[in-house]
């Protein structure tokens, strides 16, 4: 149990270190930590509570005007997830914020017509090589 007579982050770095949280995780969670309670302004502890709604609020605005990626904002939970759970011994709800996009990732594949052109512009062993790579002619 983390002592209460701590300041909020002094407690989180001894509650990291007695579960043995790796250096870097360490100073992550507390960055993002510190921009939560930046965010909200917050002065005392009490302005933690309630922990749902102020979590959701902070990471709906990552997503909307931050535009991190998932695993940002993952991380970002994660941290907050800690400190409520781990620290302040507090549970919330279900957090309903709004979730960062995933890139829409195409892939880019050619046709056999233009691997045919691009072959066509080739010649000698690097089109043989290329042929031998695609199967040439195609099955």
């Amino acid at each position: 149990m983390p002592n209460p007579k701590l300041k909020l982050m002094d407690q989180v770095r001894e509650v990291m270190r007695l579960k043995h949280y790796a250096i870097r995780t360490e100073k992550c969670y507390c960055d993002w930590i510190r921009r939560f309670v930046r965010f909200h302004g917050m002065k005392s502890r009490a302005d933690l509570s309630p922990g749902t709604a102020k979590i959701e609020e902070f990471l709906s605005d990552l997503a909307v005007n931050g535009q991190v990626a998932v695993s940002t904002q993952n991380q970002a939970f994660n941290a907050l997830l800690f400190l409520y759970r781990e620290v302040l011994h507090q549970e919330f709800g279900n957090v309903q914020a709004v979730r960062a996009d995933r890139p829409v990732r195409v892939p880019v594949v050619l046709t056999k017509e233009e691997v045919k052109r691009v072959i066509g512009a080739m010649s000698g062993t690097t089109q043989l090589v290329v042929k031998l790579l695609y199967g040439w002619p195609f099955g």
